[in-house]
């Protein structure tokens, strides 16, 4: 007769004076059920502690039924600071390091990555918690997120990584998960070239309808590769009129790094 063993009993949340959460587990040394207990009741509010408490469950409850023993691998992964205030303490540390634009490409990819760990219910776990498993399945539903183009996976993805860079650097865990999650092959740029014909059907509809300064624009585009953001922050002392160049200083330039043409 075939006798089946027991090795955990699922999580379940005790709340009260020492809140926290309970469950048991099969110590091999003893082969018994020993009972584990992770304390949630730094998380102030009632209402909040069991929000966080229900979530914890579940994430302790999906890892004992995929063969998790905290006697071999350890219980640390659910204790530590929480994503959501990781998050926060990234945002906070690289807004007195990066430019505004960058700030605003952080902001939109933390957007998506909270909205991600809210659906999962995992938003308020620890960052220990979120495991290779984890960054798989956030890869996995972000390639499959409408209308996303290769180089704006790739730009999600190596956001992450830094993100999780940053929280080994604070020692809130000591691996990255997405470390080995590789980015899609960018499809290969083809570029046509304009033909002379139609280049100067262009210009001319620009002279006939009073729209030059847009036409100066476009030619600073096309023959001089300079970008579109660039000729806006463009200032008269950045124009060299006596070496007839100018100059895209560092703090214009996307790359960061100064270059200048010869328009004229």
């Amino acid at each position: 007769m075939i006798q089946h063993v027991i090795t955990f009993r699922p999580a379940e949340y005790h709340p009260g004076k020492e809140a926290c959460v309970v469950y048991y587990a099969l110590d091999p040394e003893i082969g018994k059920l020993v009972r584990k207990r992770v304390k949630v009741n730094r998380v102030h509010g009632a209402r909040e502690r069991a929000r966080y408490a229900r979530q914890l469950c579940h994430e302790i409850n999906v890892r004992l039924f995929e063969g998790w023993n905290p006697f071999i691998e350890g219980t640390s992964v659910f204790d530590g600071i929480s994503m959501k205030k990781g998050i926060d303490e990234f945002m906070n540390a690289r807004q007195k390091e990066v430019r505004y634009d960058t700030m605003r490409s952080y902001k939109s990819h933390l957007k998506w990555f909270a909205q991600y760990l809210t659906e999962q219910g995992k938003l308020l776990l620890p960052i220990r918690s979120f495991s290779v498993t984890d960054a798989e399945k956030l890869a996995d539903a972000l390639s499959h997120k409408p209308h996303i183009a290769i180089r704006t996976y790739n730009s999600y993805l190596q956001f992450l990584r830094n993100l999780f860079n940053f929280f080994i650097s604070k020692a809130y865990l000591k691996e990255n998960p997405f470390a080995k999650i590789r980015g899609k092959k960018p499809d290969e740029k083809r570029r046509t070239i304009i033909p002379l014909a139609t280049r100067t059907r262009i210009a001319r509809y620009f002279i006939e309808h009073d729209l030059v300064p847009y036409l100066y624009v476009m030619q600073l585009c096309y023959k001089c590769l300079v970008r579109p953001k660039e000729i806006l922050m463009l200032q008269i002392k950045h124009i060299d009129f006596v070496e007839k160049m100018i100059n895209i200083p560092s703090e214009i330039a996307k790359n960061q790094a100064p270059y200048h043409c010869h328009p004229f």
